[in-house]
C-alpha cells in the first residue's frame, strides 16, 4: 500500500495528514 502511494505521489499529503493529526493530539493533551 505504501509503495502504491509513493508511485501515485500522494505520499506527501498522507504524511502531512499524519503529522497534523499527531500535532493536534499533542496540543489537546497539553490543554488538558
Amino acid at each position: 500500500m505504501v509503495l502504491a502511494f509513493c508511485r501515485r505521489g500522494s505520499v506527501i499529503p498522507i504524511f502531512l495528514y499524519l503529522l497534523v493529526g499527531r500535532y493536534m493530539t499533542e496540543q489537546r493533551s497539553g490543554f488538558e
